[in-house]
């Protein structure tokens, strides 16, 4: 699964807490692989409108 951080990219993710677990992440895109019929929480923090809006999709970068 690929979150982006808004419409455009134009936001951009700082850090991820997934199932308790915090990670660091530096971008427009956050990519989160899930096994067949799994699940989780994710909450995410961002820094809005640190990018350049783009009509890019985000598996194109």
């Amino acid at each position: 699964m690929i979150l982006q951080g808004g419409a455009y990219g134009e936001h951009s993710f700082t850090a991820a807490m997934i199932d308790g677990r915090q990670t660091v992440v530096d971008g427009a895109f956050l990519r989160i692989r899930l096994a067949p019929g799994a699940g989780g929480r994710i909450a995410a923090r961002m820094k809005r409108y640190a990018n350049q809006p783009t009509l890019r999709m985000p598996w194109d970068f």
